[in-house]
């Protein structure tokens, strides 16, 4: 399951920055009210929220547990600003969703998909000043427990450009 997208700034490798989300159709990260998290979207349903409040304030954490595993939690759910996406949860760590989403903050991902199972791949394309031109990364666990995307070895680098002539202001 490809999918494309773009890279923003990938300078150096990408960063375990993301969130993990339920299996489900895509939903939208989007708040109605700047600066709110909702609670809606597939990972809403695969959780319990110790309270019926539907929307929350950036930076607010929500503890939640796992129905199928009570004992194992409860897990922080992170309401965070992401640059131009708004409030978006991270739940990287919430170990029952073992999910990877749509949000890391040199990529932007294709929106008609927004969760990704542990194995999924996602195509990087880098901007055009940048090399290599694309490459796969991976919906992964880590050793403790949080699911971010692997990008192995790759990342996208800027292409530096050579002067034919010297300049002399150049030293």
């Amino acid at each position: 399951m490809a999918l494309q997208v773009s890279a923003l700034a990938l300078l150096l490798a990408l960063p375990p920055v993301l969130s993990a989300q339920g299996a489900g159709p895509a939903s939208s990260n989007h708040s109605k009210t700047p600066g709110t998290c909702r609670r809606e979207g597939a990972w809403t349903t695969k959780v319990t929220f110790p309270s019926e409040q539907t929307a929350f304030r950036m930076n607010d954490t929500v503890l939640v547990t796992c129905p199928e595993d009570p004992e194992s939690g409860p897990f922080p759910a992170n309401c965070t600003e992401l640059k131009d996406r708004g409030a978006v949860w991270d739940i990287s760590g919430v170990k029952c969703l073992r999910m990877c989403n749509d949000w890391l903050r040199q990529v932007d991902f294709d929106p008609a998909q927004t969760e990704f199972g542990v194995g999924a791949e996602g195509r990087v394309t880098c901007r055009q000043q940048f090399q290599p031109s694309s490459f796969n990364v991976t919906c992964r666990e880590t050793e403790s427990g949080h699911f971010e995307w692997d990008s192995g070895k790759h990342k996208c680098v800027r292409n530096c450009k050579i002067l034919k002539t010297w300049d002399s202001r150049l030293q």
